[in-house]
């Protein structure tokens, strides 16, 4: 049996009215609201902290069993560098393990998905973790821009303890240009609404949903859910209707006004919401978009029980912090200019984050093997003993922290303005320093309070993100 042994979500804190684009735009004002990505935000920090969430919804997970770490977006914010080892390097994974990239098509996360399951069928991988997120940027004031959301989630697929089996695949490949990005464009470009809809989304997704049914001899009205991409609300209830399926009770909740349309990880986004009220017994079929269309039939086991979590999709939705308006989410975006922070920019060298990655990105620090004692960054010689060159290395990126003291930089400015910073205890006695992210008032977090810790941008050294872990509260 092949299937999901474990799945988590990541739905950023920050939600901006649409009532607040269309304001701002002198637009139609829909009902709803659509989940941000912070400043410091990408699609590698939300699919790193869906993996996060995946890895612990298993208690006690061997993360060294993990043999593959696929990523699969249509915003990377590299097109030539590998990001799936960035984010396998944050997870503390072995080096030993197969990365993947997968991008340019909305249906990217469903293709790592069948890759994933293959490797595991063919047994060149034991355990493959599928992780998905998308931060798509539609023109200011266009239509695309009241769509579009963030957000991630993640899946592991393995042999052993299998809580959703996968029972049938279906693909096909379609030729069109409806939807675009290319390599110097910023913004995604749509042809005609009218054509996308009817010649692309409409045909190749209801063509997909009924070929499968009749390959694998299902009938779609006893599925207990139905989940597929659809561009919007109206699109994807009019696909339920060309099914002949019951909207209110089979087909899943695209979380359109709740999150929004949030790309390659739709699907995936929406799985995770329907297994989070599964049954054993129940039977899912998922089905993407993106120039063609993967189709799978799921079957959920008894053992989906063991990995459900309080974090998920309902939960982090109903967390959150509202935008106050329109020209706050151009500042996060960066879609307007603002005064740059008066401070000394932070730009280090790649060979130092290369040559720090293991306290960087692994987010480890040293223990004296001698006296105990914890020092973050990792130092050679022990403050306590003056051990040298005599230690272990611990993970901190699972380890809870509490607030010694804050403050808040009130220098800065721009989307980045008045960064808040704590000093905090971990646990063994180890005490740190660290930006505390979506927080901005000491008031949130005097001292006592619990943080966590998250995987977020701190700066850029040029052109390129540079990634660290920080500290926030907890969802």
């Amino acid at each position: 049996m092949i299937g999901i042994s474990a799945y988590g979500v990541y739905v950023p804190l920050y939600r901006l009215k649409l009532s607040e684009i269309a304001k701002a735009t002198g637009g139609f004002a829909p009902p709803g609201e659509k989940a941000i990505a912070n400043f410091d935000e990408d699609a590698v920090t939300i699919a790193t902290e869906a993996a996060l969430n995946c890895i612990y919804s298993v208690d006690g997970m061997d993360r060294s069993g993990i043999d593959g770490l696929y990523l699969a977006t249509t915003t990377s914010p590299f097109k030539e560098k590998q990001t799936s080892v960035t984010i396998a390097t944050a997870l503390d994974l072995p080096r030993e393990i197969t990365t993947l990239d997968s991008f340019g098509s909305l249906r990217c996360g469903t293709n790592a998905l069948s890759s994933a399951l293959d490797a595991v069928k063919a047994e060149s991988a034991g355990k493959v973790m599928v992780t998905t997120s998308d931060c798509r940027m539609a023109y200011p004031e266009s239509p695309l821009e009241q769509l579009f959301g963030d957000a991630g989630a993640a899946f592991l697929i393995g042999s052993d303890d299998v809580a959703v089996e996968v029972e049938g695949r279906f693909s096909i490949a379609d030729e069109i240009t409806d939807l675009w990005r290319r390599d110097e464009d910023r913004f995604v470009h749509a042809w005609e609404d009218r054509f996308n809809l009817v010649e692309g989304f409409q045909r190749v997704v209801n063509e997909s949903i009924k070929t499968a049914a009749i390959k694998m001899n299902i009938d779609l009205t006893a599925l207990n859910k139905i989940i597929y991409y659809a561009p919007n609300a109206k699109a994807h209830m009019g696909m339920a209707k060309s099914l002949g399926l019951n909207y209110k009770t089979q087909v899943q909740n695209p979380l359109f006004d709740t999150v929004g349309n949030v790309g390659a990880a739709s699907p995936f986004l929406q799985l995770a919401a329907a297994l989070d009220g599964a049954k054993p017994g129940d039977r899912i079929l998922m089905a993407s978009y993106g120039n063609g269309s993967d189709v799978f039939l799921l079957k959920v086991t008894d053992l989906i029980k063991k990995i459900r979590r309080e974090n998920g999709v309902k939960k982090l939705i109903g967390s959150k912090k509202m935008i106050s308006n329109y020209h706050k989410y151009l500042q996060l975006r960066n879609l307007v200019e603002t005064e740059p922070t008066r401070q000394p920019e932070i730009n280090p060298p790649a060979t130092m984050m290369w040559r720090e990655q293991e306290g960087i990105l692994r987010f480890h620090c040293s223990k004296c093997n001698k006296c105990g004692n914890l020092q973050y960054p990792i130092q050679r010689i022990c403050s306590e003993c003056f051990n040298k060159d005599d230690f272990e290395t611990v993970r901190l990126s699972d380890q809870r922290a509490t607030v010694y003291l804050s403050t808040i930089d009130t220098l800065g400015y721009g989307a980045e303005s008045s960064p808040t910073w704590a000093i905090a205890d971990m646990p063994g006695g180890l005490r740190v320093k660290l930006q505390v992210a979506d927080c901005n008032t000491v008031e949130e977090i005097p001292p006592g309070t619990e943080l966590e810790t998250t995987f977020r941008k701190f700066g850029r050294d040029g052109d390129v993100p540079v990634y660290f872990w920080k500290l926030r509260l907890s969802r």
